[in-house]
């Protein structure tokens, strides 16, 4: 997981980047050893590719190396989510026409660059420890009153938080709570 400060210095380096695809596969080697301190392996889900999570800004600089910006448990909850309910589910949709025409033209509910306006300032989406998603097929309210009554189900295990009565898609995150029951919040 990274760190405010983390994810403030690798936003500033990718702002840095020049275009040139040779550099921007080393600087992406660069960032995961100043973030981590070492070369390291990523999660990769596998139900999502790296865009669908990250803004498109961050994606064209990262690739697939944009995992690095998520947390491992909001990732692993995504393709829970995916298999627990046997439909996909849409996070951005930035990259594609069809999933744009058909839900909207979203970018920015995984991973949050600080830089962003979008939302509080000390989102949990700024640090990679929340998304928005939607479950193809099934209501906000069903999904999320699902999760709230299965919530010691192991595919909800890291949902720590979830918004309360929104309707256009469901916000989870992964923060520290100390509670050992799923909290419901309004925005």
């Amino acid at each position: 997981m990274l760190t405010y400060a983390a994810t403030l210095e690798a936003a500033r380096i990718a702002k840095e980047a020049r275009s040139d695809t040779g550099q921007l596969h080393a600087l992406a080697a660069d960032v995961e050893t100043h973030l981590y301190g070492r070369a390291c392996s990523i999660y990769t889900p596998d139900h999502f590719a790296a865009w669908e999570v990250v803004p498109p800004e961050v994606f064209k600089v990262f690739g697939d190396r944009s995992f690095m910006f998520v947390n491992t448990r909001v990732l692993w909850t995504l393709d829970a989510l995916r298999k627990y309910f046997d439909k996909p589910v849409i996070v951005n949709t930035y990259r594609s026409g069809k999933l744009k025409t058909l839900f909207g033209d979203f970018d920015e509910r995984g991973f949050r660059t600080p830089a962003t306006t979008t939302g509080a300032a000390l989102s949990p989406h700024k640090r990679g420890d929340a998304a928005d998603c939607n479950v193809i097929g099934v209501g906000v309210p069903e999904v999320r009153d699902t999760i709230l009554t299965n919530q010691n189900h192991p595919a909800f295990r890291f949902i720590t938080r979830i918004e309360a009565e929104v309707t256009g898609w469901l916000h989870f995150d992964v923060v520290n709570t100390g509670q050992t029951k799923i909290i419901t919040f309004n925005p």
